[in-house]
């Protein structure tokens, strides 16, 4: 390169640090939004942190349902929100099959650990747990109905860790009145004819595209693994100093082979863990070791705890659980280049560094979000 900067007299011109500076401020433009949510939670309440575990909840309740409307409706239809996207599948408020399949799995996690809640009494605490299990009992048929084989699998994750996280509350206090049963009985029944409507019509208007796409695709013929090969080896070529934040598609097609072109474009690597390595080079993976150590090492301090009833205790193994579910995911996609994954990671980080202060150590749900029905 240097002869032919003075070839072309060019000698001693600077170059930016990556091969399409344009691109690279737009990524870092789109860390605002996890920055915006990081710099609000620092100085926001510990208790109202966790008052997010229901708005959360809400906003994957909102993707599935629109995922729903998607599916009953024409491919073309007015609910896919964006210009490029999977339709004909359920993708939320996504433009991407898989990343709202990641969202909708890991709703598991946070289904447990509202529905562990001890605070209130004997009714509510049943009433958060039939939310919970009717919630739980749609997402299943709403991954299927995405046709995500990667959300299938992180679903399944998502129920494993549920199983962990969930503990029976204690009995809360028993309310009397018979008027008050009434309700609740009535919102149970009604609570659980909707789980049976929305699981049959969805199973039956999907026919389970996620397990059908798995037998009908070999994992040979996936192109996933022809993009994380050529990824690799592209990545050696601009190692150790990488080809430079935002600038995948530009150093894939430089060195895309012939037999591998074709009228589209690849996008990203489809392995964030991959496309790290290969445009921020020896700098990126020393920024992400660092943060898997921290984050490790707190999860693990978090899960080693034991004490389940203790408010931070819990939403720090919720957050530790949600933060593997995603690291999971970015294998094979990267759920975590969409704005309201980012947010949402962040969420999850600033539950599992939430400090821990000297009242809080005995503190249980009593004065957290779980309060909010």
């Amino acid at each position: 390169m240097s002869q032919i900067d003075r070839a072309a007299g060019f000698d001693g011109v600077w170059r930016p640090i990556t091969m399409t500076p344009i691109n690279a401020w737009g990524s870092i433009i789109s860390l605002l939004v996890p920055l915006g949510v990081f710099l609000w939670g620092i100085q926001t309440d510990r208790q109202d942190l966790y008052r997010l575990l229901p708005v959360l909840m809400a906003f994957g309740a909102v993707s599935g349902l629109i995922g729903i409307v998607q599916i009953i409706g024409p491919p073309e239809g007015p609910f896919y929100f964006y210009r490029i996207t999977n339709n004909g599948s359920a993708v939320g408020l996504f433009a991407n099959r898989n990343h709202a399949a990641v969202l909708l799995a890991c709703m598991f996690p946070l289904f447990a650990t509202y529905s562990s809640a001890p605070n209130g009494t004997a009714q509510q605490q049943r009433l958060r747990q039939m939310l919970s299990l009717a919630g739980a009992m749609v997402t299943v048929p709403l991954i299927l109905v995405t046709g995500s084989r990667s959300g299938l699998f992180v679903g399944l994750v998502g129920i494993l860790f549920s199983a962990v996280i969930f503990t029976k509350p204690k009995q809360g206090r028993v309310v009397r009145t018979g008027k008050a049963k009434r309700r609740i009985s009535i919102t149970h029944l009604v609570g659980a004819v909707a789980v049976l409507f929305l699981g049959l019509v969805t199973v039956l208007l999907s026919k389970g595209d996620a397990i059908t796409r798995i037998f009908a695709q070999s994992p040979g013929e996936d192109t996933r693994g022809t993009f994380w090969r050529l990824s690799l080896d592209i990545a050696q070529k601009y190692f150790p100093i990488g080809s430079g934040l935002g600038s995948f598609v530009e150093a894939y097609q430089i060195n895309e082979p012939l037999s591998q072109l074709n009228p589209l474009y690849v996008n990203h690597a489809h392995n964030d863990w991959i496309e790290l390595y290969l445009t921020l080079g020896l700098p990126g993976l020393g920024i992400l070791a660092f943060a898997l150590v921290a984050i490790g090492m707190r999860g693990l301090a978090t899960w080693r705890a034991g004490i389940t009833g203790r408010m931070h205790t819990r939403m720090g193994k919720l957050a530790a659980a949600l933060i593997a579910m995603l690291a999971m995911a970015s294998v094979t996609d990267y759920p975590l280049r969409t704005p309201s994954l980012m947010a949402f990671l962040m969420v999850c980080l600033l539950w599992l560094f939430a400090d821990r202060s000297p009242d809080e150590a005995s503190a249980n749900w009593s004065n957290s979000a779980a309060e909010a029905e």
